[in-house]
């Protein structure tokens, strides 16, 4: 008889505040924290994201009068480093630098002002960190958020829902 194989997954918080976004301003960024370990007998694990945006759209979204969209572009990057971009996405760090765990390269926390990007529903998930193999002692990775307000960006309050999807490998 085998053991019956498992993954734990966590999150720090489910709630981030990237602070105050300036029409045509520097991008900002908030963070926290994933976790994952496994027991002996599992294959490895693996962490998928997705946005919900305005329904239709990753992003950050103003769902008052005057609605606006921070778009998490439908490509594989978000590069906010440039005068006169816009955008949100988030990046993830490699939680054992050497090991066998590895963080999708559109998400890889590697150039700051480049983000991966959302894309909305279950239907658009993207797998984000995943490992082959057992991770018997908990490893964490820090998520990274970063966002930028275009020129035309509307006064008011933002948000998205990012949905992280964690399973194992069996």
């Amino acid at each position: 008889v085998s053991a019956t194989p498992s993954v734990t997954c966590s999150l720090s918080t489910n709630t981030v505040n990237l602070g105050s976004l300036y029409p045509g301003g520097a991008f900002t960024t908030g963070q926290h924290t994933i976790t994952t370990s496994t027991s002996d007998t599992a294959g490895g694990y693996y962490w998928a994201v997705y946005g919900t945006g305005n329904g239709t759209d990753a992003g950050l979204f103003k769902s008052s009068a005057t609605t606006y969209l921070i778009p998490s572009t439908g490509s594989t990057t978000v590069d906010l480093r440039g005068v006169g971009t816009e955008g949100f996405g988030m990046t993830a760090s490699d939680p054992d630098a050497a090991s066998a765990a590895s963080v999708s390269s559109n998400f890889a926390d590697t150039t700051l002002g480049v983000f991966g990007a959302l894309d909305p529903a279950v239907t658009g998930a993207k797998l984000l960190l995943s490992q082959q193999g057992p991770q018997t002692a908990a490893e964490s990775s820090t998520i990274t958020y970063g966002a930028k307000a275009g020129a035309s960006a509307q006064p008011g309050s933002y948000q998205e829902t990012v949905t992280f999807v964690c399973g194992g490998y069996y």
